[in-house]
């Protein structure tokens, strides 16, 4: 089949193609079930943390007592947005910096995972802000400082990532 774009650009073009499905909040209507795996998988991994920490940690669902301080992963703490936006900005981001087609797939399929990352450190770090300092703080404008936070440190090291693994794929292909 003869094709009107160059293999080099219909291969850039192909690498487009997810952000067509990601451009709606399927994500976010759709899958209610996946906003409370992502609440409960990060309420059971923030309770873990805390007793390796030695505090005394009381999980049901997706509430959590903390050193006697009461904690719920509600359903606007669930990172299901966040999710999306991740994919979204993360398709973008891995396509600017990958020219490698395996590496940009690789690092596509990395991408709800490192959300989900990014939705439990942000659940811990509110939970020792609330312990630390004080539960309204934690729950004040802090609340959505943090995820932006958390959002801006996974990118940070993304980006560190991928721009190494690019220069090795770059460098092995031309030795």
């Amino acid at each position: 089949a003869d094709s009107r774009l160059e293999k080099t650009t219909r291969d850039r073009c192909l690498r487009l193609l997810p952000l067509a499905l990601l451009a709606f909040p399927w994500l976010t209507l759709d899958f209610p079930s996946l906003a409370w795996w992502f609440r409960l998988t990060a309420a059971w991994t923030t309770e873990h943390f805390y007793q390796c920490l030695g505090l005394a940690v009381d999980r049901q669902g997706t509430s959590l007592v903390v050193a006697h301080l009461p904690f719920d992963v509600t359903p606007a703490c669930s990172g299901i947005k966040a999710l999306q936006s991740i994919l979204v900005a993360g398709t973008a981001f891995c396509f600017l910096q990958t020219r490698n087609r395996r590496l940009y797939w690789a690092s596509l399929a990395m991408l709800p995972l490192v959300a989900w990352i990014a939705n439990t450190i942000r659940v811990s770090m509110i939970v020792a802000t609330a312990l630390s300092i004080n539960p309204d703080f934690a729950e004040g404008w802090f609340h959505g400082f943090c995820g932006w936070m958390v959002i801006l440190a996974v990118f940070s090291l993304m980006w560190f990532v991928l721009r190494r693994l690019s220069r090795r794929m770059e460098a092995g292909a031309t030795a």
